[in-house]
């Protein structure tokens, strides 16, 4: 469910009511003003590909991505980003950690292993509390925003925790419904010098 402008715009949607339906495992949305590309329903987040749903919050250098799978067709530097782990699967994460140069804070189910994945850089901040049964958790980029959202409805929260810049936390859930997490380290990003020509780099 997308749209662009207010808020209430996809609140009032039918394909906001169509999301909402049934039972699910995840609930991830983004609400953001655009930095690259036209402002559509079809650029706005998230992203869906065959193998990934995901947000991302920051922006990218485009000229860091042009290796990329979807480089081409997308003007999105978030939408190259998902298209690239998509297409590259269970190790997507590894090359988009090593080229991709700028701000990064990614979220995303993985379709494949049916786990939620978040990382960020030292640019932008990502939170995470679980509920007070361990069966829930949320997220958002600063902690006081689900707080609010918890105490509308009533939910306990245990204490935030600010993810570590360049670790991959991987999210599953429990034949019991509880949610766990595993985390690995990713080296950060570091700029490869570009030769211009004229002994400049």
């Amino acid at each position: 469910a997308k749209a662009i402008g207010n808020t209430y715009n996809l609140l009032e949607s039918r394909g906001f009511d169509n999301a909402m339906k049934g039972v699910h495992s995840i609930l991830l949305g983004h609400n953001r003003y655009a930095t690259q590309g036209r402002v559509s329903v079809r650029n706005a987040h998230p992203f869906e590909f065959p193998n990934v749903v995901g947000a991302h919050n920051g922006t990218v250098q485009m000229s860091s991505l042009s290796k990329f799978h979807g480089y081409v067709d997308y003007d999105v530097d978030s939408k190259i980003i998902y298209s690239h782990l998509s297409h590259l699967g269970a190790g997507g994460i590894d090359a988009v950690w090593e080229a991709a140069d700028g701000a990064l804070a990614l979220t995303w189910w993985d379709k494949q292993d049916k786990t939620l994945k978040m990382i960020r850089n030292k640019e932008r901040p990502l939170h995470v509390a679980y509920s007070q049964d361990d069966t829930q958790i949320f997220w958002a980029s600063e902690a006081w925003m689900f707080w609010v959202a918890a105490n509308r409805h009533g939910i306990k929260l245990k204490d935030y925790i600010e993810l570590v810049p360049n670790r991959l936390y991987t999210f599953t859930f429990t034949a019991e419904g509880k949610v766990q997490h595993i985390e690995r380290d990713l080296p950060p990003f570091v700029a490869k010098p570009i030769f211009v020509g004229q002994n400049n780099w």
